[in-house]
């Protein structure tokens, strides 16, 4: 009798270890995450369109506009990046960047009383709906963030655990974030380095269902430094091109001020001033001589763009065209309808070589840039592993990552072709721009 006791003892516990080890075994949803695939995608024309359907002729140069407008493409992009968590606040916004972000005079004054709208009274709705957001204690506009700092540039950002850029949008749950980085980044004259952390900071943001609000360099008095700002806000434009993002181009809009809107260090943007009193929040005709003045209207205004477009359903007269880019395969030929041109690139082995086409009515000088991507799992390549482009029948530049050049009306093709030393990344972006001879 006492063996029977000892075989159900010893069967107990053996059925007591089989119990507890189901709940202890690892499951497949707690294995090692896979690495992050990347969120940008090339967006193809519908593959059933038949080819006489398609558009040809003339690429369609588009002139730079200092606010981009949301067209249906965008809206679609703008609500995919929410849609996995709607439950954020329509009224609160994250900023990240450097000194002109923290600066007091950007934004801070819109929920005072020291707000002079002039021609600008259909922005008080957006104005009010902004202020009454609800930022950790504060409001969006006067909320002292995380995740900017006077001389932080993309490297700091991306540092940390949590890294710098993303503490702000885990601390408020924002639906937007002002995401203006790379004034700091210019001393080091890489923008193929740049691109890649830039993006790479664009795509978490995007992984933490926040909408990235882009931002170019404003201008700068001083060469060498107005040179590496023109190739910096390149890169900026070409990422919100080619994820269809919001983009204001704060270049554009301080170009026509006095003294570009800079202060006496010609690098920070001036505000109109009353004695000692900043009135960065005068959008009336004089204030709106002053950079930090341009830069909070032309931020209000994008709000006011988005929060239209995004919460005014009904109302699809705020919504632009979206015209067809380019249609093809890269690895056929692609045909590019409209420049500016940018696009993410597979590339599916490292020997690659891809052809697009497209047409020139008039005289223009043409930037190229071909960059390769970081890639989850062999990480960021180097400079010298960018893919190389040239223009089919055009002997005056060697293949490069990266030229500027004169064509002639007519046809061109442009190839691009993996470098000397083949990178890893599955992906490239490519920008296609027409340049003015000073480099703009």
């Amino acid at each position: 009798m006492n063996d029977w006791w000892k075989i159900a003892l010893i069967a107990g516990i053996g059925l007591l270890l089989v119990t507890v080890g189901m709940f202890i075994t690892p499951t497949p949803d707690e294995a090692p995450p896979a690495p992050e695939a990347p969120v940008t995608q090339a967006l193809i024309p519908d593959a059933s369109m038949p080819d006489a359907s398609l558009p040809t002729g003339p690429a369609r140069i588009i002139e730079r506009s200092a606010l981009s407008v949301v067209d249906h493409a965008q809206l679609e992009t703008l609500r995919r990046i929410i849609s996995a968590d709607n439950e954020r606040p329509a009224n609160v916004f994250a900023k990240i960047g450097g000194s002109s972000t923290v600066s007091r005079a950007f934004l801070h004054c819109f929920p005072g009383p020291r707000v002079d709208l002039g021609s600008h009274t259909s922005l008080e709705e957006t104005r009010a709906f902004f202020s009454e957001g609800r930022a950790a204690r504060s409001n969006p506009f006067q909320r002292e963030s995380l995740s900017a700092g006077v001389g932080w540039h993309s490297g700091y950002l991306l540092a940390g655990h949590p890294p710098r850029y993303l503490r702000e949008v885990r601390r408020l749950r924002p639906r937007y974030a002002l995401f203006f980085v790379g004034g700091n980044d210019v001393a080091g004259d890489d923008p193929f380095s740049f691109t890649r952390r830039f993006l790479r900071m664009v795509e978490g943001l995007i992984r933490d269902n926040t909408i990235p609000i882009l931002g170019t360099l404003q201008p700068r008095r001083h060469r060498p430094s107005s040179d590496a700002v023109s190739a910096y806000n390149k890169a900026i434009r070409a990422v919100a091109s080619a994820m269809h993002l919001p983009i204001i181009d704060y270049h554009e809009g301080m170009l026509p001020l006095p003294n570009l809107g800079l202060a006496g260090d010609g690098v920070h943007p001036n505000v109109r001033m009353r004695g000692p009193v900043g009135l960065g929040c005068d959008l009336s005709d004089e204030g709106l001589r002053f950079g930090t003045n341009t830069r909070n209207l032309m931020t209000l205004q994008m709000l006011d763009r988005l929060h239209q477009a995004l919460d005014e359903e009904d109302d699809d007269s705020v919504l632009g065209e979206t015209p067809i880019a380019s249609h093809g395969d890269p690895a056929v030929q692609r045909h590019i309808l409209e420049i500016p041109f940018a696009e993410f690139v597979a590339t599916a082995s490292p020997a690659f070589t891809h052809r697009f086409t497209f047409e020139v009515e008039e005289s223009v000088h043409i930037y190229i840039r071909a960059v390769a991507l970081c890639d989850g799992e062999s990480g960021c390549p180097r400079r010298r592993t960018d893919p190389l482009v040239s223009i089919e029948g055009h002997e005056e530049v060697d293949p490069a990552a990266e030229v500027l050049m004169a064509l002639d009306p007519g046809r061109w093709t442009l190839v691009v072709q993996q470098a000397a030393r083949p990178s890893r990344s599955g992906r490239y972006l490519l920008q296609v721009d027409a340049d003015p001879e000073n480099g703009g």
